[in-house]
Parts: C-alpha cells; sequence; structure tokens
C-alpha cells in the first residue's frame, strides 16, 4: 500500500509554476484592459490637444458665431500676421 504520492518535489515546482503562469495572465489582462480605456479616451473628437486653435476658429465660423472681419482676424493673428500689415493696401 502507499501513503504519499511519488511527485516529491517536482509536485511543488508545478504548482508554483502554474501559479506564475496564472499571474502572467492576469498581468496580461489588465495591461490589455488599461490599453484599450486610454485609446478609446483618446478618439474623442473633443480631446483637447486633438483639436487646433485653427479648426476651433473654422468651426465657430461654420455656425456664424463671428462674421467674416472677426474671423480674417483672428485667423491673421493664429497664421503670425499682424492685422496692421493685412489691413495696408
Amino acid at each position: 500500500m502507499m501513503w504519499g504520492s511519488d511527485y516529491g518535489a517536482g509536485g511543488w515546482a508545478m504548482m508554483i509554476g502554474s501559479v506564475i503562469v496564472g499571474l502572467i495572465l492576469v498581468a496580461f489582462v489588465v495591461v490589455g484592459v488599461v490599453w484599450l480605456i486610454r485609446t478609446q479616451q483618446g478618439a474623442t473628437p473633443d480631446a483637447g490637444e486633438s483639436t487646433s486653435a485653427k479648426a476651433i476658429l473654422d468651426a465657430r465660423y461654420a455656425r456664424g458665431e463671428i462674421d467674416d472681419a472677426e474671423y480674417g482676424q483672428r485667423r491673421d493673428v493664429l497664421t503670425g500676421r499682424s492685422a496692421k500689415s493685412a489691413a495696408k493696401p
């Protein structure tokens, strides 16, 4: 009659190995979820940095919030041209 197992030290090694493999799998899942969340947050159109000042100005002009003169003046400021040099003939 046999009162134990014949695994010896190999049984402990397999148990520790399976715990390590499990922890690695959990780490991959956590990293994947964090990556997905960050990429989805960056995909929103109003994410701040992704909208340039020129695009905002164009959108305001298209909605009719500003008139032609104000649009031209603000566009000149954004492009670095001064309003004085744009007004001279």
